[in-house]
């Protein structure tokens, strides 16, 4: 092989290695971006769930103070009109 066909191919090469490196390096950081996105993903993940399972506890504390508001008023007027039968015989 002739030495000029080899410096071409040698410097192709080095071409070819440049940009291999220059590729790597953008991977690189494209991945400790990716790591980042991931980590902000996981808590924003973790908050979301907090979020939801806070508001279920709140609407089921909503829920249980609305039926305990509902059956406190049918009990007291069941009581009342319990009240008033048993008033009624008196006044006659």
């Amino acid at each position: 092989m002739s030495s000029s066909i080899k410096q071409r191919q040698l410097r192709h090469l080095n071409s070819q290695f440049q940009t291999l490196e220059k590729n790597l390096n953008d991977f690189n950081s494209l991945i400790k971006i990716t790591k980042l996105q991931a980590d902000s993903i996981r808590k924003l993940g973790l908050i979301h769930g907090s979020l939801l399972m806070s508001a279920n506890r709140v609407f089921e504390n909503e829920e249980e103070i609305k039926n305990n508001h509902n059956t406190s008023n049918l009990d007291s007027e069941n009581n009342d009109e319990h009240s008033s039968s048993i008033m009624m015989p008196d006044e006659e």
